[in-house]
């Protein structure tokens, strides 16, 4: 609950080089899951008690003050399109942890 990671809904997301950067509608401050930290990444149909539907979600297994975390994003409603941000995000976490 700590860091506001408990919430859940809908918002924005946005990445560069170093983050995967999320906000939460009717929150202020976005969090950040620095790729440094992810430790893997997943693809499923249901989150925290959430279903996708037929849409895959991404799923970011990360680490923050020694406590591992899963937080599930719908991003794109695409197969395609999920395994194409899977990869890019792959290469921004071998980078970063390089």
């Amino acid at each position: 609950m700590k860091d506001k990671l408990f919430a859940r809904g809908t918002g924005e997301y946005w990445y560069d080089g170093n983050a995967f950067k999320f906000r939460r509608h009717l929150t202020k401050t976005p969090v950040a899951l620095h790729f440094d930290n992810i430790i893997e990444l997943k693809t499923a149909y249901w989150h925290a008690g959430r279903w996708g539907g037929r849409h895959p979600i991404i799923k970011f297994i990360w680490e923050k003050d020694g406590i591992r975390l899963s937080s599930g994003f719908l991003l794109p409603r695409h197969r395609e399109s999920t395994e194409n941000m899977i990869r890019e995000f792959q290469g921004h976490i071998s980078a970063a942890k390089n």
